[in-house]
């Protein structure tokens, strides 16, 4: 009866022959001490043989489900079989049950005690099984004796399966991604895309594996590369994790493939430049990166993309402007306190934060400016704007560009609109405007413009009792504070986007709008 059985899932196996992992092995188990019998009679009560053709190896969520045929040879038959409640898969260190057996489309209890009895319906009959656990394709399947335990009972080699199909389904086996990556080929990648996120990380603190790190279609994968002892259920190259960019730098959320390759999608990874954080299942796993190391810069000068940045952890951010020669404008509460700063936006890249240190300060009238003091900087190029020090007037249109609330908004630039509501600002303060623009934390020390695309003024408060009251700083208390600290020629004075429309206008201005971090 044993045998009979056995065989029977030797035949399903069959099925599969063409696939990878060869030199991988597992074992289908049967408790020796539960086995039941699934064997064919005819009418007469002979035994008769029967084919098998598989049609199916699928995983649904966390279960593995295999169909097949069994299919008639002569005349009507008799079904005989006992659903074996101890029917097993033993694969590495795990054990898959059996959760359900069917027949045609009826489902049969296992525990029954007592064999079923069919009539044979047409040539051929469908069986489903179906293991608990998400069981991989690629590996190979040996039979042993449960009772004597000796490996290849019946002189069968060993024979891989493959998964006929798939599902795409949250939970369902790996991804759907065929990675023909290399450690060598991930270091070649990582020294030429070398964004401080790229190449390669081993396991410290419980981190078991190394892995590596590359971006294709602007999503960065993981792969895996080796570790994990006895891990015979992966093999290196296998995508292991898709990450999805957060709106905080550096941080991501992953969907990540367990032990068993079923997908956790509630998985989180930090990249703290030398070392990467992963935060799964309440635990946590640290990974050091070991290649490309801290500071080698070997990528591309042709484009600032490509060069080395640490992640920057800011506590705070707001908005600045260009002026001329490299300086920046912003509020002085923007930079108030703060041990580092970063400008990010610089010819619209946001991947290279570039240092500045403030030259003036006016915490009176909540202004400063700022020079990059950073080597890799090479200029703003040609501003398109003009600082306006005339008084603007009330009703006249007026926008806002900045960078607000960035850990829910993200970082892409936000424009508003409104007008300029009143000459002086809360409690009649004649250094500033009131608009109605919205604006919003963030928004601080970003630019205000009017209608023709001249700057009037520093955005630097909301009025928190009313909707839509902001205010800005006089763009003529800039200039006051330029020529105090005995610097000339910083404010841009041509204008080249007048008689452009407000799109137009945001499309020229934007890359020399920028985001400020601090710490």
């Amino acid at each position: 009866m044993r045998q009979k059985l056995l065989l029977l899932f030797i035949s399903i196996i069959s099925c599969y022959i063409n696939t990878y992992g060869q030199d991988e092995y597992g074992v289908w188990l049967h408790d020796g001490n539960e086995i039941h019998s699934t064997n064919f009679y005819d009418k007469n009560g002979n035994k008769i043989d029967v084919s098998y053709d598989c049609i199916l190896v699928d995983v649904y969520k966390n279960e593995t489900r295999i169909g097949f045929t069994v299919h008639s040879k002569d005349g009507e038959k008799y079904l005989y079989f006992w659903p074996g409640p101890h029917t097993y898969i033993q694969y590495c260190d795990n054990r898959f049950e059996i959760k359900v057996f069917k027949m045609s489309s009826k489902q049969y209890d296992l525990k029954r005690d007592k064999p079923v009895y069919w009539i044979w319906e047409g040539e051929k009959m469908l069986f489903g099984y179906t293991f608990s656990g998400v069981i991989p394709p690629g590996i190979t399947f040996d039979i042993i004796d449960p009772d004597k335990g000796i490996p290849n009972f019946f002189n069968i080699p060993p024979i891989p399966i493959e998964y006929a199909n798939t599902t795409n389904d949250k939970g369902s086996y790996g991804f759907p991604i065929l990675s023909n990556w290399t450690e060598e080929s991930i270091r070649q990648f990582a020294k030429t895309h070398n964004d401080g996120i790229c190449g390669i990380y081993e396991g410290i603190n419980g981190g078991k594996y190394k892995l590596g790190c590359i971006k294709e279609n602007n999503e960065y994968k993981f792969i895996y590369l080796s570790g994990g002892g006895e891990n015979c259920w992966w093999h290196s190259s296998d995508v292991t994790a898709r990450l999805r960019s957060s709106a905080t730098q550096g941080l991501f959320k992953a969907d990540w493939l367990m032990f068993d390759k079923s997908v956790n999608s509630d998985v989180y990874v930090n990249f703290n430049g030398a070392t990467m954080d992963v935060f799964i299942n309440g635990g946590k796993e640290s990974y050091l990166k070991m290649y490309p190391p801290i500071g080698n810069n070997n990528a591309s000068s042709s484009t600032n993309n490509n060069i080395y940045e640490p992640p920057f952890y800011a506590k705070w951010s707001g908005s600045g402007f260009a002026l001329n020669n490299g300086y920046i404008c912003t509020n002085h509460h923007v930079i108030d306190g703060a041990n580092n700063i970063k400008i990010y936006g610089v010819k619209g890249n946001f991947n290279i934060g570039y240092n500045a240190r403030v030259v003036l300060s006016d915490s009176h009238n909540d202004l400063a400016v700022l020079k990059i003091n950073d080597s890799r900087f090479s200029g703003f190029g040609t501003i398109p704007y003009r600082v306006k020090t005339n008084m603007a007037e009330v009703g006249e249109s007026c926008f806002v560009l900045g960078y607000p609330m960035t850990a829910t908004m993200g970082d892409e630039i936000k424009l508003t609109t409104g007008v300029v509501s009143a000459k002086s600002g809360f409690q009649g303060d004649l250094s500033l405007y009131q608009i109605s623009a919205p604006i919003q934390p963030g928004n601080s020390g970003g630019p205000l413009f009017d209608n023709n695309g001249n700057l009037i003024g520093i955005v630097n408060s909301k009025h928190t009792g009313a909707e839509n009251v902001g205010y800005a700083i006089k763009a003529s208390y800039l200039s006051n504070l330029i020529q105090s600290g005995s610097l000339s020629g910083l404010l841009p004075q041509s204008n080249t986007i007048s008689g452009q429309n407000l799109s137009g206008k945001v499309k020229s201005v934007k890359n020399y709008v920028y985001l400020i971090k601090c710490n």
